[in-house]
């Protein structure tokens, strides 16, 4: 299956103009030793990159982007930034703030991830909901017990989309356990 990012690659290839190529290659400077050296260019017009771009919505665009982007640029800095995006009333706001912590998983760096999964626990946004549990089914992918810990004394009180997506990899009976109650 293909997603909406793949889509609109193919989409943007399948409207290359070569013709056009060596205007913006020249235009942009990609000669040797000019601050483009090495770019390419499909020759696309921007009313038409428009039209492609249109079919990403913001949901796609902070799944791909924030944890490469914000989450990347925050590894080894101050993420109050984060937490200002948890409490704002912007869902993409609150998106990007748990979704960037993915970088941090990588890290092996669960905390921030934790505290603000803790903070959007009763959020009432779906979008919110699968985004929470996904970044606590991945905590514990890298280890078992953090999430295992954290789900503890939480997910009782959980919204059952956020808690299906934390513990879609358990085995079957610890997954039904949880959602039976029987923890």
């Amino acid at each position: 299956m293909k997603t909406v990012q793949h889509k609109a690659v193919e989409d943007l290839h399948s409207l290359a103009n070569p013709e056009m190529m060596p205007d913006y290659m020249r235009f942009f400077k990609t000669g040797k030793e000019d601050y483009g050296e090495g770019d390419k260019f499909l020759g696309i017009k921007m009313p038409d990159i428009r039209k492609v771009i249109k079919q990403i919505n913001n949901w796609d665009l902070v799944d791909v982007t924030a944890p490469h982007v914000v989450g990347a640029h925050l590894l080894n800095r101050d993420r109050t930034v984060l937490y200002e995006f948890t409490h704002s009333d912007d869902l993409w706001k609150k998106r990007i703030a748990i979704i960037s912590t993915f970088a941090f998983i990588n890290a092996h760096q669960y905390d921030d991830t934790l505290n603000i999964a803790d903070i959007l626990l009763h959020d009432t946004h779906d979008l919110i909901h699968k985004a929470v549990g996904w970044a606590i089914r991945n905590v514990g992918i890298k280890e078992l017990h953090v999430e295992l810990d954290f789900l503890q004394t939480r997910y009782q009180k959980m919204p059952r989309t956020m808690l299906r997506y934390a513990i879609e990899k358990f085995d079957e009976s610890l997954r039904l356990d949880y959602l039976k109650g029987r923890i």
